[in-house]
């Protein structure tokens, strides 16, 4: 739904779980906008308009750091 709203061209789902980990996963849909990258920077993998990591930390401070890497993916 989220990749649906105009303007749109990078969407991320946080899910927190116990014990401080967290799921993500990343969905683009630009050809210019390879989520795969940004995701294996985090250790995770996939393609180019979907991919996903997991990671263990504070949400919020992942959360930053995410957002971070997609501005200057799009910028």
């Amino acid at each position: 739904i989220a990749r649906n709203v105009p303007g749109i061209i990078v969407c991320a789902f946080l899910r927190e779980h116990a014990g401080g980990i967290i799921k993500t996963n990343l969905r683009s849909k630009s050809d210019d906008a390879d989520v795969s990258k940004i995701a294996s920077s985090f250790g995770g993998g996939g393609h180019k308009k979907a991919a996903g990591f997991t990671i263990e930390g504070d949400l919020y401070e992942i959360k930053n750091m995410l957002v971070e890497k997609i501005r200057g993916m799009i910028s």
